[in-house]
């Protein structure tokens, strides 16, 4: 098997789109409970699996960098996968996905005045915001939220280096 950034983050961007896909057929709700763990997971397994099949540098000062740029390559690929599956379901495969997304949020708000302590008004005043919200993903906030996430691949792929750095045998000088 190969170990290039591209495999690792073409197959993570791959497998989570496929994931999201069969979760979002079952039931749309389903999909926006998990469109954003489920793919930051996939985003995660393209970095491990990067980490810990990348071939490891000389053991120095600049390892840490060394190793973090393929597992970060992979994972932008896999980010950018990810993006592009969002932008066409809630734009071309399931136009209604931003209302059911609407629908969603404003039962998890009604669910939230239910709890005991629940400041009303704040939850009152955000389900009014809400029901008139424009929430259209754009292709700019398409962008805007893959340059989000990659702030978050970042600190993934930081912390996965360097346990890979800790964890995986070196070889002898």
């Amino acid at each position: 098997m190969q170990s290039k950034p591209i495999f690792w983050g073409l197959g993570g961007g791959i497998l989570g789109c496929s994931f999201l896909l069969i979760i979002w057929q079952q039931q749309a709700t389903n999909y926006l409970n998990w469109a954003g763990m489920g793919s930051m997971f996939w985003v995660m397994l393209s970095i491990i699996g990067m980490a810990y099949n990348a071939p490891l540098p000389p053991r120095d000062v600049v390892a840490f960098r060394k190793l973090l740029k393929p597992g970060f390559s992979a994972s932008l690929i896999a980010l950018a996968i990810l993006s592009i599956f969002h932008y066409l379901l809630y734009n071309y495969i399931d136009p209604s996905m931003p209302e059911t997304y609407r629908q969603w949020m404003m039962e998890q708000i009604k669910a939230e005045m239910n709890q005991p302590n629940a400041p009303t008004q704040k939850l009152q005043q955000e389900l009014a915001e809400w029901q008139t919200a424009d929430l259209k993903l754009t292709l700019g906030g398409a962008l805007q939220r893959f340059v989000f996430f990659i702030f978050t691949a970042f600190f993934l792929a930081a912390v996965t280096t360097l346990i890979a750095l800790n964890t995986r045998k070196w070889p002898k000088p």
